[in-house]
C-alpha cells in the first residue's frame, strides 16, 4: 500500500464514487489538497505533483471549483469527458519531462452525471493521488524544488537549506534500510529447518527496523 499521510475519504482512491466527493465541501485546500477548475499545462502540473511528493503526499482534483473565502470545494463543474485522455497525457508529460526523478501518481476519474454533486452528463472530475515519495528531492525542470505550504494554492520554491537537507536525508534513510534488508538474514520461525525462498512485499519504503517475511515458498 502506498503511503498517504492524509485522506479526506473513508475509502481508498480506487473505491471512490461520485457521491463520496461531496465531503470536499468541508475540506479546505492546503498541505494535502489542491483544487483546479480546469486542467493546467504540464509544466504547471509538474509543480503540484513534485510539491506533493516532496512533502507528505496529497490529492489534486481537476474539475472542482474552490470557494475563495473558505478554500473548500464550492462546486463540481468537471471538465469535458472527451478531454480526459488528453489530460492523462499531460500528467504523464508533467512528470516525465518536467520532474526528476519522476513522480509516482495514480488517477481516478468520476464521470457524470452525479446528481449529488451537480456534475452533469459529459463532464468528469479527475482525482490525482500522489503518495509521499522516498526518492526526494524531486526537482522541477526550472531547477527549483517545490513543496506545499499551509493553505497556499501554489507550490513554494524551497530555499531553506535545512528543509533541503531533510529531503536528501529521506532518500538516504531508504537506501540504508534497503541495504540492511539485503544484508541481514531473514527472521525464521523456531521450527523452520528446511531451506525456503522468501518474498518480501514492501509497499512503504519509509520503514525502520527488521522486516518479517510476509510470504514464502518451499525451495
Amino acid at each position: 500500500m502506498e503511503r498517504y499521510s492524509f485522506s479526506p475519504f473513508d475509502v481508498g482512491p480506487e473505491a471512490l464514487t461520485g457521491p463520496d466527493l461531496a465531503v470536499l465541501k468541508g475540506v479546505a485546500e492546503g498541505w494535502f489538497v489542491d483544487y483546479k477548475r480546469e486542467a493546467v499545462p504540464p509544466r504547471e502540473l509538474a509543480k503540484h505533483l513534485s510539491a506533493f511528493a516532496n512533502q507528505q503526499g496529497g490529492w489534486l482534483f481537476i474539475g472542482v471549483e474552490e470557494d475563495k473565502t473558505t478554500m473548500t470545494a464550492r462546486a463540481f463543474p468537471g471538465i469535458p469527458t472527451a478531454t480526459v485522455p488528453a489530460v492523462r497525457v499531460q500528467l504523464r508529460e508533467a512528470t516525465s519531462a518536467h520532474v526528476a526523478p519522476e513522480v509516482f501518481f495514480s488517477i481516478k476519474v468520476v464521470d457524470g452525471p452525479v446528481p449529488e454533486l451537480g456534475l452533469p452528463n459529459g463532464r468528469s472530475i479527475m482525482i490525482i493521488v500522489v503518495p509521499e515519495s522516498s526518492h526526494t528531492p524531486h526537482i522541477h525542470s526550472s531547477g527549483r524544488i517545490y513543496r506545499r505550504v499551509a493553505d497556499q494554492s501554489d507550490p513554494k520554491p524551497e530555499t531553506d537549506r535545512r528543509v533541503l537537507d531533510l529531503l536528501w536525508n529521506r532518500r538516504e534513510r531508504v537506501k540504508v534500510a534497503l541495504e540492511q534488508l539485503l544484508r541481514d538474514n531473514p527472521v525464521l520461525a523456531k521450527d523452520e529447518t528446511n531451506p525456503r525462498a522468501y518474498a518480501f512485499f514492501v509497499g512503504n519504503t519509509e520503514f525502520t527496523g527488521a522486516l518479517v517475511p510476509s510470504a514464502d515458498t518451499n525451495s
